[in-house]
């Protein structure tokens, strides 16, 4: 709920603070402070006052993160960073800072009002906030809270969209001689939509973090949405920890995001900080790039070079000519080319085989012509036929035998074997009993016909499918 002034009227108001701010209104209140428009009694320049809240008074901790946030912004002095003048204590007891007064809007206010941004607007917004952080970070200041609330759009000398960043109450120093242990190892601090994944999981981080949070900014301009939310705190830094955002081209295929851009963007919020840009500078570049040829066709390499350019148009020759070439000229450039070389090819194939022919038959040949052997043909034994007999076929005997298909084996041809290499067994005499026998069983001319069968009803329907039909004489 809303705190008005009329039933809770802010102490501070129209009071004199430190002796030479007057306090005129209230501009804005966050977490740690509240911001009022103040004037100088005696030069009357406005300034703007940064108050600690009177219940965080008390708080060394917070005290001291106080005064790192002025002394940040004071050291680095650039222009698009917020210029802080002064630092005191109210009569309350609460630690002020008082920097300059910015009229304009900050950049959350203007992606709530107009969503997202056309590229060409983008792209300048986005190169300040390089330089900005490209400044800090000599400087050995990181800001870990990089967010659009933090960015306030001013227009100075007839230029809109001018960059100031704000906020560096967080700000990590790692100047050796201004290094102050205000976070616990493992903290997490700064906005979970813009965290990088080595800051959610709480670890040692460096100023690739800033380049990441800008990555998801620049992202939010040109779609208007934040690369990755989840439903709460800690689902939000699970997706920057864990899952790669779709491109912008893919959120807002109206905006007609080039392809050059679209690659920095995706580059800067890669997972591991080895893959993104190493500086501030190195993107800021990048950016100027996309920048001065938004429309050609641009690739980003990105181990090495962040953006390679290639310019489809090539310089004109100042020579002009005396006669104007026709348009089909390259075409027939082209044709006489590959004429040309299969031309080429041909004639060295040609060489080649007469070569070939020369050293095989001439009489100047250094080495005999080699004589070729004729090929011999390999001789393949057709596989032999045997015919099953049947019961029936002993009254067959002297006719043409046809039988069917079902019944013709095809056996494997024999091996030869050499008689002269098997040994010799000798033959016994045949025995007493074996004699007789021979008699039991006469010859097939001296055994009698078999009877021959009577004809019935069903005489030739049912026809013996071994016999044929004798050709008529």
């Amino acid at each position: 709920m809303a705190v008005t002034p009329d039933r809770f009227p802010d102490p501070l108001n129209k009071q004199v603070v430190a002796g030479r701010y007057r306090i005129m209104e209230k501009l804005g209140e966050g977490g740690m402070g509240t911001v009022y428009l103040a004037e100088h009694v005696l030069i009357r320049k406005k300034v703007a006052l940064k108050v600690l809240n009177p219940d965080l008074a008390r708080r060394l901790e917070l005290i001291a993160r106080f005064l790192q946030e002025a002394k940040a912004a004071a050291t680095i002095g650039h222009e698009n960073i917020v210029d802080i003048t002064d630092f005191g204590e109210t009569p309350s007891g609460s630690a002020y800072i008082a920097m300059e007064f910015l009229d304009g809007k900050d950049l959350a206010g203007h992606l709530i009002e107009s969503g997202a941004m056309p590229f060409e607007r983008a792209l300048p917004i986005a190169i300040q906030i390089c330089r900005a952080l490209e400044a800090a970070h000599e400087k050995g200041i990181i800001h870990r809270d990089l967010k659009p609330e933090n960015i306030f759009l001013i227009t100075r000398g007839g230029r809109p969209d001018f960059v100031k960043v704000l906020d560096f109450g967080i700000a990590k120093v790692v100047v050796p001689d201004q290094d102050q242990k205000l976070t616990v190892d493992g903290t997490i601090l700064g906005t979970p939509e813009y965290m990088s994944p080595e800051q959610a999981r709480g670890e040692q981080v460096d100023h690739r973090i800033d380049v990441y949070a800008l990555g998801c900014i620049l992202y939010q301009m040109l779609t208007g949405k934040v690369p990755l939310r989840g439903e709460n705190f800690m689902a939000t830094l699970s997706a920057h920890m864990f899952t790669m955002p779709h491109p912008p081209s893919q959120r807002m295929p109206q905006a007609n995001i080039p392809p050059a851009l679209e690659a920095v963007v995706m580059k800067a919020l890669a997972k591991d900080r080895e893959e993104r840009f190493t500086t501030m500078e190195e993107m800021a570049k990048a950016l100027e790039a996309c920048e001065r040829a938004p429309t050609s066709v641009a690739t980003a390499v990105m181990p090495e070079v962040p953006i390679l350019l290639v310019d489809v148009a090539r310089p004109v020759p100042t020579v002009a000519p005396t006669t104007a070439r026709p348009a089909h000229g390259k075409k027939w450039l082209l044709v006489a080319a590959l004429l040309l070389i299969v031309g080429g090819a041909v004639i060295v194939g040609w060489q080649r085989l007469t070569s070939n022919e020369s050293v095989g038959t001439g009489e100047d040949s250094a080495t005999p012509p080699v004589e070729k052997k004729a090929a011999v043909p390999r001789i393949i034994p057709a596989p032999a036929i045997t015919i099953v007999r049947t019961p029936d076929m002993g009254r067959l005997e002297g006719k043409p035998v046809s039988m069917p298909k079902s019944q013709v084996v095809v056996a494997p041809p024999k091996r030869e074997v050499q008689r002269s290499s098997l040994p010799k067994l000798p033959t016994p005499p045949p025995s007493e009993e074996e004699t007789p026998r021979a008699a039991e069983y006469p010859p097939p001319e001296a055994r009698p016909e078999p009877p021959k069968q009577k004809k019935g009803l069903l005489e030739g329907v049912l026809e013996n499918p071994f016999e044929r039909q004798k050709p008529p004489e």
